[in-house]
């Protein structure tokens, strides 16, 4: 059984690990070695983690854990204006990643679903997230939730270009 919680000061490294490793193993044939270690390094630097997990309220990690091990992590920021929709805001979902083996077991659908909890006891008017266009099972997995594809972004990577969709849930 998992047991999701709010990642803590301590939790750094296997944030950063967790993290680096599922992206690459999920998205690392989009990029060159080069541009993927510069993007993870920008997404996941120790120090930025630690400090994050420091400054409370306004970033929160909320993690799935297993025997004493990271599953999964979702990276919240309160109240943040929705990309390229006019007026909107809510809780920014930025980030959502598995470890690769623990993919397919419904660990996606109880973090989103721990993340909705969280949005509404906090007050906040909708969820909202940004996903890679080619991502087709986020965007089912998203969308069994009630996110809709609100507006087509670009996006790329040093390789290509790519474009995201920004999708939103009301609460």
């Amino acid at each position: 059984m998992s047991v999701i919680r709010y990642a803590t000061p301590g939790d750094e490294e296997e944030i950063v690990e967790l993290g680096t490793s599922a992206y690459a193993a999920y998205f690392g044939e989009l990029w060159s070695p080069e541009g993927l270690a510069r993007f993870l390094a920008g997404q996941f630097s120790l120090e930025q983690v630690r400090a994050e997990l420091a400054e409370g309220d306004a970033t929160r990690y909320v993690v799935a854990q297993r025997g004493g091990q990271l599953l999964g992590l979702a990276k919240l920021l309160r109240d943040r204006p929705v990309t390229a929709v006019e007026g909107e805001r809510g809780l920014w979902l930025q980030k959502l990643y598995l470890r690769p083996t623990a993919t397919g077991k419904g660990l996606g659908s109880v973090l989103l679903e721990a993340v909705a909890g969280i949005a509404g006891v906090l007050g906040e008017p909708r969820i909202w997230l940004d996903v890679l266009r080619s991502n087709a099972g986020a965007l089912r997995l998203y969308e069994r939730h009630g996110f809709e594809r609100r507006v087509e972004i670009p996006w790329a990577t040093d390789l290509r270009e790519i474009g995201m969709w920004v999708m939103t849930r009301p609460l």
